[in-house]
């Protein structure tokens, strides 16, 4: 019973979701127009719970959209940043 139960956890493993944090680090390293700075905001950004769609978006869309929405997200997190400092 044991074997049993250790077979179908190994192979409930290899059926889970791809790692769509990871894939989506992945697509944001090959954007090298952004400084490290702003790469570490994005992945902090989409390393959040409340943003975990956000991943999945920014993997599907083409390299134009997710320059656009690198560019999106990168406004709302420097505006957060200001009202933060004032």
């Amino acid at each position: 019973m044991q074997e049993i139960a250790t077979v179908v956890k190994d192979f409930s493993h290899s059926m889970a979701p791809p790692d769509i944090l990871g894939a989506a680090i992945d697509l944001l390293q090959q954007h090298r127009e952004l400084t490290p700075i702003q790469r570490l905001d994005i992945g902090e950004y989409l390393a959040l719970e409340k943003n975990k769609n956000q991943a999945t978006l920014f993997n599907k869309f083409s390299e134009e959209g997710r320059k656009e929405w690198l560019s999106h997200r990168l406004s709302e997190i420097a505006a957060a940043a200001d009202r933060m400092e004032n």
